[in-house]
């Protein structure tokens, strides 16, 4: 067994052999991404690790840096898909995941639309969307059943998670936006607001009915 001592002694003459602390840090910040994923395209880690454990059904391609950048730049990885071309051999493309592939990935939960009704009075969640600014809140009633529940434990139907698509007007076959909030936000919050990437006022909304009613207000600015 590898001793402190030993282990310290490892690590000053790795030091002094890469110059010292910065040039390790250096040295890491060198190192290129790499993307691995499944055979069906959904992505497992984009990773600098030199390291890692691969598994048996992983998959990787050699990709550009400049290639990997949109996933790097991404706050979600799985909003991405990678995508075999069926006529080229060894070609793949990093898409933008298609709508109806997280419908038929999202167990028996498929997408409901989310449309203004001045008259609705009754509803469990209420979003409010105003340009490129879109708020959640749970109703009052629904916070009280929440009471004695530490947040972080909370879900509806087993979920712990709303999500919501922004799409072409009535066609969720393009999507330009989606998120994602958890239920424990909008307990520890009385609003989340989100600030979507850019003015998609006349863009549709859908979502998975994790509550059963949804009441949406659009303003304009």
């Amino acid at each position: 067994m590898t001793t402190g001592a030993e282990r310290r002694k490892k690590f000053r003459e790795l030091k002094e052999q890469q110059g010292g602390i910065f040039g390790m840090r250096r040295k890491a910040n060198d190192l290129e991404y790499r993307l691995f994923f499944t055979e069906a395209g959904d992505i497992i880690t984009l990773t600098k690790d030199p390291d890692i454990k691969i598994q048996d059904h992983w998959v990787t391609h050699d990709f550009s840096q400049d290639q990997l950048k949109i996933l790097k730049d991404a706050e979600h990885t799985g909003r991405f898909v990678v995508v075999k071309d069926p006529n080229i051999d060894n070609l793949y493309s990093i898409e933008v995941r298609k709508t109806e592939t997280v419908v038929l990935n999202a167990d028996n939960r498929f997408l409901s639309e989310l449309v203004v009704d001045e008259e609705q009075t009754e509803f469990e969640v209420l979003c409010t969307h105003q340009g490129n600014n879109f708020q959640i809140a749970l109703n009052n009633y629904i916070r009280e059943e929440y009471r004695d529940v530490a947040p972080e434990n909370a879900s509806r139907n087993n979920r712990k998670v709303l999500y919501f698509y922004f799409t072409a007007r009535n066609d969720p076959h393009v999507l330009f936006e989606e998120i994602e909030i958890n239920i424990c936000d909008l307990l520890l919050e009385d609003t989340v607001n989100i600030t979507l990437t850019d003015d998609l006022t006349g863009c549709s909304i859908y979502t998975k009915k994790i509550f059963d009613t949804y009441k949406l207000l659009v303003k304009t600015i």
